[in-house]
């Protein structure tokens, strides 16, 4: 499976969801393309225990997260094909801070 990157501005980390006894999972909002017309706010699932990768981030962060792309195909009351997409991320590195991590060394 191939991975991706992409760097965004932190705009929201979410508290870790205990879905099951053996499967937990914390979204982490991102938002690309800020200086667009149209910036996109992305939602990135961490889970299990790289759900714990995200106890260090703050919100206003630019980050730059590693992430796989997962999909399925479900079939409705109806009948009817569905397909969903989701973003798994694994790995998390901040490139910029917050301003408010910022020391002003007073």
């Amino acid at each position: 499976m191939a991975s991706f990157e992409i760097t965004g501005k932190v705009v929201k980390v979410s508290e870790p969801e205990q879905v099951s006894d053996s499967f937990k999972k914390r979204p982490l909002i991102i938002q690309t393309d800020s200086d667009s017309q149209y910036p996109q706010e992305l939602s990135i699932e961490f889970n299990q225990s790289k759900s714990d990768l995200l106890d260090v981030i703050t919100e206003g962060s630019e980050v730059k997260v590693s992430f796989n792309i997962n999909g399925r195909k479900w079939i409705d009351k109806q009948g009817i094909d569905k397909w969903f997409n989701s973003l798994n991320g694994w790995k998390i590195e901040v490139l910029t801070p917050a301003v408010d991590d910022l020391d002003p060394g007073f």
